[in-house]
């Protein structure tokens, strides 16, 4: 998905940007990275999809295919798996 069209979903659902950087703890421009592909994240990416109710490999085709090597991430990825239910 364009990198404008994931920013302006996470704007329909309240969650700017800077909105995700703050509730992880990381540099906005990292958020930015990762919605532009240049960064590649799964905590990061699993929240934005989460958030804006989108399924991560809609958001990120072919990017997010394999699950994470760091053993935290799986667990990162349980913690927010409710958050799309509002």
């Amino acid at each position: 998905m364009h990198p404008k069209t994931i920013i302006a979903k996470m704007y329909e659902n309240d969650y700017p940007p800077g909105k995700v950087a703050e509730d992880l703890d990381v540099d906005r421009a990292t958020v930015s990275e990762v919605i532009h592909n240049k960064k590649r994240s799964y905590n990061i990416a699993t929240y934005i999809a989460a958030t804006t109710k989108t399924p991560l490999n809609k958001l990120w085709p072919n990017v997010y295919t394999f699950p994470p090597k760091h053993p935290l991430a799986h667990a990162f990825k349980e913690q927010f798996k409710n958050l799309a239910v509002a």
